[in-house]
């Protein structure tokens, strides 16, 4: 599977046409029996991390954020055992990374984050600190910070974050700077910087 997706003979318009044929037989047969939704779930993080990173950051929180609003307990299992895998690219381009950010946002505004909390801050608060990614993958991590902000679960977590926050407000200019400073605003109406 690999090679084929790698493969120059499968541009990534043919990519995008598969990935949204699979999309629309997934909303049609959700829900599905809940080992065959989560196995099928778990297919589809696959085959998209192998996909093209570009194919990839236009994808991924499509698939992933579409089909779960309302959220059927079955779903909210899958996206727990699917989290990890869907972590997994944060090491790999800045596509990718800020494909995963993206999906992270929408998936906040949702309770199954609240029993991942470590899986789910760690990474982005050390991407916010990695001065090896590109400054619009911090933009980008921040605005996820500021996503999980209303869910006091992440309040312990989140204070965490907050020098490194300064240290980007400090450090940067433009696009960065603005976010970083309404992500600390974000957490002052929610109490964190108290």
């Amino acid at each position: 599977m690999q090679s084929i997706m790698h493969s120059p003979m499968l541009p990534i318009d043919w990519q995008m046409k598969m990935a949204m044929s699979v999309m629309q037989l997934y909303r049609q047969y959700v829900p599905l029996p809940k080992v065959t939704h989560m196995l099928f779930s778990l297919m589809m993080c696959w085959w998209l991390l192998l996909a093209n990173s570009q194919t990839m950051s236009k994808v991924f929180g499509y698939l992933l954020c579409t089909p779960f609003q309302p959220l059927p307990n079955c779903t909210k299992s899958t996206i727990m055992t699917v989290v990890p895998v869907v972590f997994s690219p944060l090491t790999s381009d800045s596509k990718t990374q800020v494909a995963v950010l993206e999906t992270l946002s929408t998936l906040a505004k949702t309770e199954i984050f609240a029993a991942m909390v470590n899986d789910v801050l760690d990474p982005i608060i050390a991407l916010c600190s990695d001065e090896s990614v590109p400054t619009y993958v911090h933009a980008y991590a921040l605005k996820t910070l500021a996503a999980l902000t209303p869910n006091s679960t992440f309040h312990n977590k989140l204070k965490d974050a907050i020098p490194i926050i300064v240290h980007l407000l400090l450090e940067n200019k433009g696009e960065v700077q603005a976010i970083a400073i309404t992500t600390l605003i974000s957490f002052a109406t929610t109490g964190l910087l108290v």
